[in-house]
């Protein structure tokens, strides 16, 4: 009983303020949880206890990388605006953790397999090196999805492990950056968890990212498909009718931390029943979607997408300033740390 109210409190913790809020005593190894001896009055059955400590709502948000960033950084650009600075990134970023968007770590495949027009291994295998010093060693590649959902505390999930998540994405990570040629990306890697249990990365083609991204973009023609056959609305309502969509799924406070994402999402909604020129369901609008997903952690993304830039200071979200250019980061960061400075 007494380890079953244990794990429920880390659970609750989890699923109150988010998994990456809560941080769990642990031996020195950083992977043992450091269980401690204690009784409490009138507790006779407590006599240990694991201690876990809820992180403030003002903790350093998350910094995510989009793709074109890790492709200016990779392949260069005519255009000195549109690449980050990782120097910079990495003497500014202090507590800020940095992250590459899983939607991203995917076109970022799918453009290395390609066989023309993406990246060449060459040029991937001389560039990549550059993130080691920036990327959360933890957590290089952030998750998606559900996952993402859980992280963020947007909904909670007994059976969700962090210690089984972040081993898989730093394995992810591992056996992509380490790829110096396009058969790097053929061969199997096999990597264990904490618990001993063995999961296989590769071989990786082609098809394995177009699989992905045509089912991210299934959905999200279906769903386009359907507004257009509908009554049109204008954005407010839109608004509402995705919130109430979100709310079968999820509380209605989690509801209200995806205010970018709802907005972005009702804006496309408009546009799809827009007369004179309807909207057309596009893939790299499903992806830039899931990547809005993650400032719910909450987390700042960094790109060169103008247009992105636009949808999310433009639909009447309150957290449009999220996204961001390089040069708009590196600018907020070195606010951030003026502020932090302690006045003499």
């Amino acid at each position: 009983m007494n380890q079953d109210v244990g794990l429920l409190v880390a659970i609750r913790l989890a699923g109150l303020f988010g998994a990456c809020q809560v941080m769990t005593l642990r031996e020195d190894d950083g992977k043992r949880v450091a269980t401690r001896d204690a009784s409490r009055a009138g507790l006779d059955w407590v006599s240990r206890y694991t201690p876990h400590r809820v992180l403030s709502e003002d903790s350093a948000d998350r910094i995510i990388l989009d793709t074109n960033i890790v492709r200016y950084i990779i392949q260069g650009s005519t255009n000195p605006e549109n690449v980050l600075d990782l120097v910079d990134l990495g003497r500014l970023k202090g507590d800020h953790k940095v992250s590459i968007a899983d939607a991203a770590w995917a076109e970022l495949l799918e453009a290395l397999v390609r066989h023309t027009g993406g990246m060449s291994s060459e040029e991937w295998a001389r560039n990549v090196g550059q993130f080691g010093a920036v990327l959360d060693p933890e957590l290089p590649i952030l998750p998606g999805g559900r996952e993402l959902a859980i992280l963020s505390g947007l909904v909670a999930s007994p059976e969700f492990k962090f210690s089984e998540v972040a081993p898989f994405y730093r394995a992810v990570w591992g056996y992509t950056s380490g790829a110096t040629s396009a058969e790097d990306l053929l061969k199997s890697y096999t990597y264990k968890t904490e618990d001993g249990r063995e999961y296989v990365i590769g071989p990786l083609d082609f098809s394995s990212p177009m699989k992905v991204f045509g089912e991210r973009a299934a959905k999200w023609e279906t769903y386009i498909s359907n507004v257009a056959l509908g009554i049109p609305l204008d954005l407010e309502q839109h608004v509402a009718a995705v919130r109430s969509g979100l709310a079968v799924d999820m509380p209605m406070q989690a509801v209200d931390r995806l205010g970018l994402f709802v907005h972005a999402v009702a804006h496309y909604a408009v546009e799809a029943n827009n007369p004179a020129r309807p909207y057309e369901a596009d893939i790299n609008d499903a992806v830039d979607l899931d990547i809005l997903y993650a400032a719910t952690l909450p987390a700042v993304v960094c790109t060169t997408d103008k247009r992105l830039q636009r949808i999310a200071r433009n639909t009447g979200s309150s957290e449009g300033w999220r996204v961001m250019t390089p040069s708009e980061l590196l600018a907020w960061l070195r606010n951030q740390n003026s502020q932090a400075k302690p006045s003499i």
